[in-house]
């Protein structure tokens, strides 16, 4: 239990982004709306304005404003537009996406990198082994395979979860 513990405290430091030695983590505001504050001064620096807001990652943030997620730099200057269903943090330049109801991967331009074509994909994060290792498994119409940060297929969409995952150890135990 401890060990748990310390490993989701640390994915937590790991995760936060730090500015200026300020630590920007997302607070609800009394209005319910979310922003930022200075962890250490306790001082609100991104006013209470988003519908939901995850913490910095790689110098910006997911933000859900009108509905609709985006990213902020810790400026509050919209980076990527206010578009999507869903996003995920960045974790080395790519971040999961979802856009009219399929997943797809965007780098920190806004620009997509992996298209926006799987039912399902698990991001690029820590603490995934495979993820870790450069591959995501994706699904497209109940069929699972892994693709690699460049969108190339690994292994193929055509399995189930447990065949893709079989798949992909043995194609890593042969690199």
């Amino acid at each position: 239990m401890k060990k748990v513990f310390f490993l989701t405290l640390l994915a937590i430091f790991v995760m936060n982004d730090y500015s200026y030695g300020q630590a920007l983590v997302p607070r609800e505001g009394p209005n319910g709306k979310w922003g930022f504050v200075d962890e250490a001064a306790g001082r609100l620096l991104i006013p209470f304005k988003y519908d939901a807001a995850d913490g910095f990652a790689e110098g910006l943030a997911s933000v859900c404003y009108e509905g609709k997620w985006g990213f902020i730099d810790r400026n509050d200057s919209a980076i990527i537009p206010f578009m999507y269903e869903w996003v995920d943090h960045f974790t080395g330049g790519l971040a999961k996406a979802t856009l009219n109801g399929k997943t797809g991967f965007i780098d920190q331009t806004g620009e997509t990198v992996i298209p926006f074509k799987y039912d399902f994909a698990v991001g690029f994060t820590l603490g995934n082994v495979f993820s870790e290792k450069g591959f995501s498994m994706v699904s497209v119409d109940g069929k699972y395979g892994f693709i690699d940060r460049a969108g190339m297929e690994i292994v193929p969409i055509k399995h189930t979860t447990e065949e893709a995952v079989q798949a992909i150890q043995e194609f890593i135990n042969t690199q």
